[in-house]
């Protein structure tokens, strides 16, 4: 694992469910690391920490680069946010090509603008179930982005590699 200083994930404490976009600004120490093409971030609850079942992710390259050593990594809310309760803690992680965990953000929250609808006492089963419905779609979502990937990876053999992930 890389030393902690080697990514910085940088979040807000709070972020409100209604709004459309989420921000995450990761920094990199340049002299010691680099990212790469498969190198992404996820939102997990901060209790279950499941690598390949984030609530979101995004690869951190499809992303633009500001200063250099930083990539602004924005999330669109609406894609998980019946995945998130107010009264729940979330942190990103920084994933590797080669599924190492580089960083984690401090704890996160998400709250409402105004008054709170949510039933704060949700029952394990009405979370599992809202989770299970993001961690699906995020599935497909990988899937998508990895046939992408790949399909640019062969290149003049587009046939080819579309038939190979099949």
């Amino acid at each position: 694992m890389e030393s902690p200083s080697s990514v910085i994930l940088e979040t807000n404490k709070r972020y409100f469910v209604e709004d459309k976009f989420l921000i995450v600004n990761c920094f990199y120490d340049q002299k010691r690391i680099r990212p790469f093409l498969k190198d992404w971030i996820g939102l997990y609850p901060c209790d279950n920490v499941k690598l390949y079942e984030p609530l979101i992710f995004e690869y951190v390259m499809d992303h633009p680069r500001i200063d250099g050593s930083c990539f602004k990594i924005k999330f669109i809310l609406k894609l998980f946010a019946k995945s998130v309760h107010c009264s729940g803690k979330y942190q990103f992680v920084y994933v590797d090509s080669y599924s190492k965990i580089i960083a984690t953000s401090d704890p996160i929250e998400f709250v409402h603008k105004n008054d709170c609808n949510c039933n704060n006492a949700l029952s394990q089963s009405n979370c599992m179930v809202h989770i299970t419905i993001g961690q699906v779609s995020n599935t497909i979502y990988l899937l998508f982005k990895f046939k992408i990937a790949f399909v640019l990876c062969m290149g003049h053999n587009e046939d080819k590699a579309l038939n190979s992930t099949t």
